[in-house]
């Protein structure tokens, strides 16, 4: 009898379970469906997909080596860029594919974290309250919208695995399930280096929910030896993404942001965190880092007694509310990473930092929720009023923030909407704007963001790029040198003034630029074949020459280099060379005028009429331009 109660109490449990998962599944789905439609933004998806050959070219074996091998972007993540070149290998430039697969890792973490929550506790509904919050609010929206927060949603991913296997060990131990631990604590750190605090998690949960004999019996040494693995893991990550970031000087010096400065932005971010997660309005895809408007002694005092007198609260109630201490040292162990303490990048603060860390206030708030209302009558209708009025206003909110990512130009819109004095805000938009051809309003933004910030070079390349998309060629210059004062100058840099300086015919100084481009960046074709047009132009053959066969010799399946060597080659009266390469221009690009044009007076003067005028015809059919040119 008590065998078939049991069955029947498993069966039931996994229909509850059921219903849970297939409720946060419509949940989940029905509010992000909208990003199947929405684009790639400015903002990091540029180096992360849109502008990334190797993850737009899909799983090659090339780019499987560059994924474990490279610090692309200041980071080591190679399970990251393999599963973008996953997407790439699905939806090539399609936004709308990897927007999905961000949305469908955000629902899977949502169930992992309601089924490992509910086998720890046994606590149906609360856990699912706390999935639900973690898949509806909008603090996570950035996470899940954002294709560069990739990292998020798949280290997040692997990390709520890790918690599961971990319950399977703590039940049964086993050197199996301890190497699954291991695997997947693993595979979350190739995803994102936030992982590192995890290990400390899964102290904590030895504590409460899965209440570990050790505590209770003093040996909680043996607890934490059983993590060495783990943090010596965690030391590891650790020291490779700061040996990456280092090769990228993404970290900023203490003489540019003062130790104090650190402190007292990490004080106000565990206090904002907490005032979004109550209060979502106002968020924005980047808050500037502000050093002109420190604290002053009352505020940091107060941020100060916030933080500490939570904690000692904590610990006085571990006995009685166990759930209220791992929740918050949860919250603060987690945010340790990307607090600021190490500032990487100019952010204060991020939405996409909460991801993980707010679980442990939702754990805290839902728990202490419950046990208040467990002392009423109706608990289970409070319950279900409870789930309601928090989840409904919550998710409008997520809804309306989710449309506020479709694209470069809403996003940073909405951020200059709700922040101050934001120059990257500013300069985002502007390469939004520039992206649409709005080149008058991207100069607006870019001229903005160097008011706010004098020395942001990024936005003075910018300026420069759009003056000279206008043919406002003089200005380019001047915001070009400016931007060479600021940082010293770089290939790109080099590159755009060569080109400018050649547009207003100053051809012997556009050489100096395009040969400094080259010495920045002596892999790019570009270069070479911009110095092999100017060479050309002031007439110095030989020299032309050698700088096309290098571009060639970086990149031979490009048709305008192969057309302008042929050029090239015309001049110097090399015609079976300038046929050779005409033609390897037609065979990379059919419907090229040009080539057809010049391909016509080589054999003209040959004698070949027919094949002279087969390709006159050519030219004329792609671009009639060429028939006036013929006649004259």
């Amino acid at each position: 009898m008590s065998e078939a109660k049991s069955i029947t109490d498993r069966f039931s449990k996994a229909k509850l379970n059921f219903l849970m998962v297939l409720c946060l599944t419509v949940l989940v789905v029905g509010l992000y469906e909208p990003v199947r439609n929405h684009d790639f933004i400015g903002f990091d998806d540029r180096p992360y997909v849109s502008q990334n050959n190797r993850v737009l070219a899909g799983l090659t074996r090339e780019g499987i080596k560059w994924a474990f091998t490279a610090f692309h972007e200041a980071n080591w993540h190679p399970l990251t860029w393999l599963s973008l070149m996953l997407d790439g290998e699905l939806y090539g430039n399609y936004a709308g594919g990897y927007h999905w697969t961000n949305v469908m890792l955000h629902l899977a973490n949502t169930l992992l974290l309601f089924l490992v929550l509910q086998r720890m506790t046994g606590a149906w509904w609360r856990s699912g309250f706390v999935a639900a919050l973690f898949a509806v609010h909008p603090l996570h929206v950035e996470s899940v919208a954002w294709v560069a927060e990739r990292k998020d949603v798949l280290s997040g991913f692997f990390w709520f695995l890790t918690l599961g296997v971990y319950v399977r060990y703590v039940e049964s131990p086993s050197a199996v399930r301890y190497f699954l631990v291991v695997v997947f604590f693993v595979l979350g750190l190739m995803s994102k280096p936030m992982v590192v605090t995890l290990p400390l998690v899964l102290l904590l949960l030895d504590f409460w929910p899965l209440g570990r004999p050790e505590f209770r019996e003093g040996r909680r040494r043996r607890l934490v030896l059983e993590k060495l693995p783990l943090l010596f893991l965690s030391a590891l990550s650790s020291a490779v993404t700061v040996y990456a970031q280092s090769q990228y000087r993404v970290v900023a010096s203490l003489d540019a942001l003062p130790l104090r400065v650190r402190i007292e932005n990490a004080l106000l971010s565990y206090f904002l965190y907490i005032k979004k997660m109550f209060w979502p309005v106002d968020l924005a895809v980047f808050y500037p880092h502000s050093v002109a408007s420190p604290l002053n002694a009352l505020q940091l005092i107060l941020l100060s007694a916030f933080l500490l007198s939570v904690s000692i609260l904590a610990i006085r109630f571990a006995r009685t509310r166990p759930y209220l201490p791992v929740g918050w040292f949860w919250y603060l162990g987690v945010l340790v990473p990307v607090i600021g303490l190490v500032q990487v990048g100019a952010q204060a603060m991020a939405d996409r930092y909460a991801y993980l860390p707010l679980i442990g206030l939702y754990i805290a708030m839902v728990w202490g929720g419950g046990e208040l209302i467990s002392k009423f009558q109706h608990r289970n209708l409070l319950a279900l009023l409870l789930v309601a009025v928090t989840i409904a206003p919550l998710a409008l909110v997520t809804q309306r923030q989710i449309r506020y990512w479709q694209n470069g130009v809403t996003i940073f819109s909405r951020t200059l909407a709700v922040t101050e004095n934001n120059y990257v805000a500013e300069n985002n938009l502007g390469l939004s704007l520039l992206e649409q051809g709005r080149f008058g309003e991207a100069i607006g933004h870019f001229e903005a963001a160097v008011r706010i910030k004098p020395d942001f070079a990024v936005a003075y390349h910018n300026l420069g790029a759009a003056l000279q998309a206008q043919g406002r060629h003089e200005e380019a210059i001047r915001a070009y040198r400016q931007e060479i004062r600021i940082n010293g100058g770089s290939g790109d840099v080099y590159y755009r003034l060569g080109i400018t300086l050649s547009s207003l015919g100053n051809l012997s100084e556009a050489v100096a630029m395009f040969r400094k481009s080259i010495v920045h960046c002596p892999d790019a074709p570009g270069g070479y074949a911009e110095l092999g047009t100017v060479l050309t132009g002031l007439g110095r053959f030989e020299e032309a020459k050698k700088a096309y066969e290098q571009a060639l010799r970086l990149q031979e399946d490009h048709p305008g280099i192969h057309n302008n060597y042929a050029m090239l080659l015309m001049r110097m009266g090399d015609r079976q060379g300038a046929v050779k390469h005409f033609r390897e221009a037609l065979r990379l690009q059919p419907a090229y005028a040009n080539a057809h044009y010049r391909l016509s007076i080589i054999f003209r003067e040959k004698g070949d009429a027919a094949a002279a005028a087969a390709h006159l015809q050519s030219a004329i059919e792609i671009n009639p331009e060429f028939k006036d040119m013929a006649e004259r």
